[in-house]
């Protein structure tokens, strides 16, 4: 397929690149050097779906141990030849955090993983503004392009990097306006009007007829005291012992003895809100297995993936709890990445909203949404 692609770029119109080849799992050895001299961009997922050591046994099977050593997924090597790269999230077969994505690929096994954290961010980045033209506009923060970047609570370059996912991004500005501000940290005070009977002295200043387009740069921005932490990483139940090794069709799990109820949501939401907490029991393959919770206006609540919350097999997690207004819906989505849903071993989600059962499944092939309303 690579091969086939970059021949037809070379036997077309090769000078007016850049050109893209995306999802390029496979490359021979002789085609890497093409992607620099046809001015091919090599796009990457790196997905934990196809970093794990599941998939690696897969194309091991399929390809042997020699070609799915070289040839599989070489970003690095093609990165050592010379060829731009760029990195998408391939969402929703993997999640959709850049973050989450940023502390996988560079902490993948040696010879994988991304060299350093200032190459992983331009291709994230800069790289993608130049396969699109648009680097003259966007893709790095300096005088003349358009003031697009997040504020964030922590110092990425100052982090090991297994830790990158747990910074959180306090503020988003695109072409230099807040549109993501939760806490207020950057949201300018609405000029008081003057009563109607007292007008304003002389000597008053009037107040501007418009927001500045771009929003100072703080030297340092501390982060706000209500801003959302990352949800305390939880423990891993092991299933029990005496579990038949082959599960029957799934019926809904039960809530458990201590699974929160109306009576003690208080203490962990709001009066106002519903508490939603999600439960999985991995089946025989839990690295294929994610899942989220959105709002309707696709604001993501919670969410956990196979790369690093689902480690051990036929084992209950049970999620932090999420807090919803009354009255705003949500949706769960579950996801396994092999097509085959939790029915491998004793698997299954129930999701608990206020201490009930809300809805549950195993068999559900690729995907499948459970809508909860209060």
């Amino acid at each position: 397929g690579v091969a086939l692609a970059l021949n037809a770029i070379e036997g077309s119109n090769p000078g007016s690149g850049p050109h893209r080849l995306t999802h390029c799992y496979l490359v021979a050895n002789e085609d890497r050097v093409r992607f620099k001299d046809l001015d091919v961009v090599a796009d990457f997922q790196l997905a934990a779906s196809s970093t794990s050591a599941e998939y690696q046994r897969f194309m091991v099977d399929a390809i042997g141990q020699k070609r799915a050593t070289e040839i599989f997924l070489p970003a690095v090597p093609l990165l050592n030849d010379g060829a731009l790269i760029t990195l998408s999230s391939d969402w929703d077969a993997d999640v959709l955090s850049p973050l989450r994505k940023l502390k996988h690929v560079l902490t993948l096994s040696e010879g994988k993983a991304i060299p350093s954290l200032s190459t992983a961010l331009k291709m994230y980045t800069l790289n993608p503004a130049i396969l699109l033209n648009q680097d003259h506009k966007t893709g790095t923060i300096e005088v003349g392009k358009y003031a697009d970047f997040v504020v964030m609570d922590m110092n990425l370059f100052e982090l090991p990097y297994q830790n990158i996912d747990q910074a959180q991004i306090v503020a988003t500005f695109l072409q230099g306006n807040v549109v993501y501000d939760p806490a207020g940290v950057f949201s300018l005070p609405s000029p008081a009007s003057p009563a109607p009977s007292s007008p304003p002295p002389a000597s008053s200043t009037p107040a501007p007829t418009s927001s500045p387009t771009k929003a100072p740069t703080p030297s340092k921005i501390p982060a706000p005291t209500n801003a959302p932490t990352k949800p305390p990483t939880h423990s891993p139940i092991p299933a029990p012992t005496n579990s038949p090794t082959k599960a029957p069709t799934h019926s809904p799990i039960q809530a458990p003895t201590n699974a929160p109820t109306m009576a003690v949501t208080s203490g962990i939401c709001l009066a106002n809100e519903s508490i939603v907490v999600v439960e999985v029991i991995t089946d025989n393959y839990p690295k294929e297995t994610s899942w989220e919770l959105r709002d309707d206006a696709t604001q993501l609540l919670i969410a956990e993936a196979w790369d690093e919350d689902f480690p051990n097999p036929n084992t209950i997690y049970t999620s932090s709890p999420a807090c919803v207004p009354n009255g705003q819906c949500t949706t769960l989505t579950v996801w396994d990445w092999w097509c085959d849903g939790l029915s491998n071993g004793q698997g299954g989600f129930t999701v608990y909203l206020n201490g009930q059962v809300a809805g549950s499944g195993s068999h559900f092939g690729c995907q499948t949404s459970v809508r909860l309303c209060q």
